[in-house]
């Protein structure tokens, strides 16, 4: 599998009192960072952190463990903001909420995907991917903080400006995860009506993701990712969306 990208090469040259301009337009293609192995079939039920119920301040939420932390990340159930929680007592009492994304979206807040989220804690960041149908284009979108314990005192400043990963229309699942400078978001291709699984990676702790690649074996009709980081691999599960709706996983190394 490669991954390709496009760049153009200009050059001017004066020629009397006129300047001609060559365009070269040439595709960069790069191998897949990561080595595949085989696709498996697995019992095993896996799920992106663990789904919470609604109440009057957030829908849609999911929550992740984080030692004795606990974080939330959902949507504001009356202006449909995607807004994150801390709690430093293991879910007892929760922090003033935090909204790292305040644009409107069309869609009501309660009938929306789940963001899926990821604390790092080996660098303590807190990573958010998470479908928008925000102004300016439908697609996946992430945003990440780099000082997750210390949410509420820096507030949404600390949070990065989101980064849009791919444009589509069709509402799509994600999943996070990071280690170190090495974070990969799985979604759903909102482009596929058959659904399908793509990878977006990242070098530089989600600062900017340069890599996006199809899961190999990850084409439709499949869904409902799950991406987990260890030294070196990636392991991504995933499961089948007809039929049995087998769950499937595949691991690779990092070239």
């Amino acid at each position: 599998m490669r991954s390709c990208g496009v760049f153009q090469l200009t050059s001017s040259v004066a020629r009397g009192s006129a300047i001609a301009t060559t365009a070269l337009v040439a595709a960069v293609c790069a191998p897949d960072p990561i080595a595949w192995g085989a696709v498996e079939y697995v019992e095993a039920d896996f799920a992106a952190g663990t789904t919470v119920a609604a109440d009057d301040q957030l829908c849609g939420v999911t929550e992740v463990a984080y030692g004795d932390d606990r974080y939330r990340a959902g949507w504001n159930a009356q202006t449909g903001a995607l807004t994150v929680m801390r709690s430093g007592d293991g879910g007892s009492s929760w922090e003033a909420p935090v909204v790292p994304d305040a644009r409107e979206s069309p869609e009501p807040p309660c009938r929306r995907i789940s963001p899926s989220l990821f604390a790092d804690s080996g660098n303590g960041f807190l990573h958010v991917a998470y479908f928008s149908e925000a102004p300016g284009g439908a697609g996946v979108y992430y945003v990440h903080s780099m000082d997750a314990a210390r949410l509420v005192q820096v507030g949404p400043g600390m949070f990065e400006q989101p980064v849009a990963l791919t444009y589509g229309r069709r509402a799509a699942r994600t999943s996070v995860a990071s280690r170190g400078d090495t974070v990969i978001v799985a979604y759903e291709d909102p482009n596929s009506a058959r659904g399908g699984i793509q990878l977006a990676v990242s070098s530089t702790a989600g600062h900017s993701f340069d890599v996006r690649v199809p899961l190999p074996g990850g084409t439709g009709p499949v869904g409902q990712p799950h991406v987990e980081l260890a030294a070196g691999r990636i392991t991504v599960t995933w499961r089948e969306m007809a039929g049995a709706a087998r769950t499937l996983r595949r691991s690779g190394s990092f070239r």
